[in-house]
Order: C-alpha cells, then structure tokens, then sequence
C-alpha cells in the first residue's frame, strides 16, 4: 500500500476495486486524483460469432438436439460455488429429465465435484471439461441453452459472466453479484437450490435466449483504447 503513492496512476478493473481505493487504508496513501476505472473486457467477436459447429460438442456427449444443455466456467475453487451449481441441477432434474450440465474449467476442487456428482447420481448428466481456449469455450457457450454462476465469492465483474452474455445466454448468478441491468441476467441466492431449479425451468421453458445488445464499454477493442488514452495522458504530463 505504501508503494501506491508513487505511481502515477492506480486502475481499478470494477466500481468496487474503485470505492476499495478511496476507504481506509488505501486512502491513507493513494491520491484519489490518479484513480481511474477501467472494466476488463472480452473480445466479444469470438464469443459473438455464427459459425460455431453446435452439433460436433453435442455428439460428443451424446445429447440429443432436443435436450437442454447449461454450463458453467470458472476456476474449480470452494469460493466459485460449483457445489451449488450441482446440488441446483440436481433439483432441476426432478421438475425435467431432458437436461445437462457441463463443467468447464479446472482447479483444486475438481475431484471433490466429482465426487458430489456420484453422491448425487449426476454421472451421467454432468461433464467435466478441463481448462479450453476461448475458441472452444465460446462453442460450448454457443451451443448451451442456458449458463449459471452460484459463486460464493463477494467479487467484481466476473469475465464468464460476460463471456455468456456476449454469446447471447440467459444466465442465472449469484445475487450478491454487482453488475449491469440486463434482461439476460437473472439472479439468485446461490444456497436456494430449489428456487434456482424453478428459474432455470422457467427460463428453459421460454426459451428466451437471443444475440443481446452487449455493452461496448465491455468490450476487449475499448479497455484497450481506454489504456491507451491514460498512457497517452500521462506522457503529455512530462
């Protein structure tokens, strides 16, 4: 904290890493006047684009056309709430049998999921799937009908979520979660299982998934743009 007086600028990546800069105890020492906001951004042409090959993933599962696939990505930690993602699906299935799940990601939490899903008699509905380029990972979100997010982590603006978003899924979060009004974000207490099932039933039901206006401000092309003003300015100062 000491060294943040001697820089030039300090970048928050969110509105909380913001506020978090001016309270005690950086404020003892960060001049509120070198503080900026830069959101981290995706670059939402690859999780936007049309050729993705849909079928390939789903046969690879073996899920029919007709099934309803969710997903989830993240760091496979106790924090991110995977846990809750199960014991939800789990729920999800009493109300309809034609769903699956898939586990994208990697982490120290792994083989304790996995173990949940045996205790669970999930086996056969849930697919893990180790750390994937975003090439991959935007056809797995492209071919899904629905994404989910139950963290238990009080964090900023999680990039999955954007991820999702950009590729035009409803997704179901954490209701802790602070981020952006969207039709496509509905959220949830993530230890409410039951009540996370019934939304995802209603949602699967609808149908509703659609290529959302994403917000520029997200984006990959403008934080970068937006670093290279703060550079631009900050040079202009010597």
């Amino acid at each position: 904290i000491i060294s943040f007086s001697k820089f030039d600028a300090l970048v928050a990546v969110g509105p909380r890493v913001y506020d978090d800069l001016h309270k005690f105890p950086f404020n003892l020492t960060v001049n509120s006047n070198k503080i900026r906001i830069i959101v981290n951004g995706i670059d939402n042409k690859i999780f936007n684009t049309i050729n993705i090959d849909q079928i390939s993933l789903r046969n690879k599962f073996k899920i029919s056309k007709n099934s309803k696939l969710l997903i989830t990505s993240c760091r496979l930690h106790p924090q991110k709430g995977v846990d809750n993602v199960l014991y939800s699906f789990s729920q999800l299935l009493k109300r309809r049998t034609d769903t699956f799940l898939i586990i994208a990601g990697d982490g120290p939490h792994k083989e304790n999921l996995i173990s949940l899903c045996g205790k669970l008699n999930l086996d056969k509905r849930v697919f893990f799937v180790n750390s994937v380029s975003q090439l991959e990972l935007a056809n797995m979100l492209k071919s899904s009908d629905l994404f989910i997010f139950l963290t238990n982590r009080i964090e900023g603006l999680p990039l999955n979520i954007l991820e999702a978003l950009s590729s035009g899924l409803n997704c179901i979060i954490s209701d802790h979660l602070d981020i952006f009004e969207s039709d496509m974000i509905h959220k949830s207490n993530p230890k409410d299982f039951e009540k996370v099932s019934e939304k995802i039933a209603n949602l699967l039901d609808k149908d509703t998934n659609t290529k959302n206006s994403f917000p520029e401000k997200y984006t990959l092309d403008h934080s970068a743009d937006q670093y290279l003003q703060l550079f631009e300015s900050l040079r202009s100062n010597y």
